[in-house]
């Protein structure tokens, strides 16, 4: 486990951010969290430019909603990588959900890194009030790490001085299909089926019924295991879609 639960009632994360917002200089950045909290997140930042990273379009257009709510705008962008962002960013704020997958969250500090300009800070608010995760895996990347602490909740803070090489958190694993035939899937953090093969999944196209020539929507597609072997069975006749709200997913399908 990453962390242990506080005991107390945890603050709000736009309460949490207050504590350093001294140090919290535009353009901002806000990585994925849910989108309530990512909305009450904007209203508390200083005044400057603020880019939203998504990785879901269900969470994106929720959180597009909400701002068209609130009195502070920002953009939000939905990619399959947080490195894609255009802007290099100053501040970015990583509200790291409570439970999750680990290596997400390796991932997204790690990829943190190369959206930030020289000098520019990442801040992590954690809902743990004990964190065993972050502060090594931080250093590992940035070198040094702050932890200020006031509240229920940890907060750490490292900044962007000198060059880190990218590095991509991924692992590719074999599903055999018969006897004489596997295929090799590429999978990466916060993808259903991230490093294995879902048992669900492998129930499901042991009872699928298709014929060659068939027509097939995989819907919830993943890193596309079932749809591409739902497309060597439908056969150059057969047409198969493959669709995923998290846009990661999406891209790992054309690899």
């Amino acid at each position: 486990m990453p962390g242990k639960k506080s005991k107390k009632h945890a603050k709000p994360f736009s309460e949490l951010v207050q504590v350093v917002a001294h140090k919290l200089r535009p353009p901002f950045g806000i990585v994925l969290g849910s989108p309530g909290e990512v909305a009450d997140l904007i209203q508390r930042l200083p005044p400057g430019d603020i880019t939203c990273y998504q990785m879901d379009l269900f969470q994106s257009a929720r959180l597009k909603d909400i701002l068209a709510t609130r009195s502070r705008s920002a953009v939000v962008e939905t990619r399959p990588d947080l490195w894609d962002l255009p802007p290099m960013l100053h501040t970015l704020i990583y509200p790291v959900p409570l439970g999750g997958e680990r290596a997400l969250k390796l991932d997204m500090i790690e990829q943190a890194y190369h959206v930030l300009e020289p000098h520019g800070a990442l801040f992590v608010l954690s809902p743990y009030e004990k964190d065993d995760l972050f502060q090594p895996a931080l250093k590992k990347i940035f070198g040094r790490v702050h932890t200020p602490m006031d509240g229920d909740n940890k907060i750490f803070w490292c900044q962007r001085d000198a060059e880190h090489p990218r590095r991509r958190h991924e692992i590719t694993y074999q599903v055999r299909v018969d006897a004489e035939t596997s295929y090799r899937f590429l999978s990466r953090p916060g993808v259903f089926g991230y490093g294995f093969y879902d048992e669900g999944a492998r129930a499901l196209v042991e009872t699928m019924a298709l014929t060659e020539g068939q027509r097939v929507l995989d819907l919830g597609c993943g890193v596309g295991t079932n749809g591409i072997i739902a497309a060597r069975t439908v056969g150059p006749t057969g047409f198969v879609a493959m669709a995923d709200s998290n846009v990661r997913a999406i891209a790992l399908t054309d690899l």
